[in-house]
């Protein structure tokens, strides 16, 4: 015959393994959702990635409409970096602009005369503009 103390501790062993079966299954479950957060996450990432590639691919083929037949590029894209919007399925919208970068100058490949004749251009005091390009040079 069991002694009263005796059923008061399996008792306490049977909650306590209750309790622990319950933290686990309820960590299982933190787990799941947060998994399946992060893939949701991934899901729309590579759907993002996918429509920006798409994007750059629409750019570079109107861009390159009519080079081979000689004529002159009439686009939907300007060159200035006006974004056009495009709409794709299940609600994407993307928006492609394109900008010219002829003009710009390397300040890493470019000689000092053209640097000179850079900043000479943009600031009218002659004297700031050569201790800008002799600051560059050194």
């Amino acid at each position: 015959m069991e002694s009263r103390s005796d059923s008061g501790f399996a008792l306490l062993v049977v909650i306590w393994a209750t309790g622990i079966l319950g933290l686990l299954f309820m960590t299982y479950i933190v787990a799941a959702r947060y998994r399946a957060i992060e893939a949701a996450s991934l899901s729309q990432h590579a759907r993002a990635e996918a429509m920006a590639n798409i994007g750059i691919k629409i750019a570079i083929l109107d861009l390159l409409s009519g080079t081979s037949q000689g004529k002159a590029r009439s686009g939907r894209f300007g060159s200035d970096g006006t974004p056009v919007g495009c709409s794709l399925g299940d609600g994407w919208t993307l928006a492609i602009s394109v900008a010219d970068e002829g003009g710009k100058v390397d300040f890493n490949t470019a000689n000092m005369e053209l640097v000179d004749a850079l900043i000479r251009g943009v600031n009218a005091n002659g004297e700031a503009a050569a201790m800008i390009v002799r600051n560059i040079r050194g």
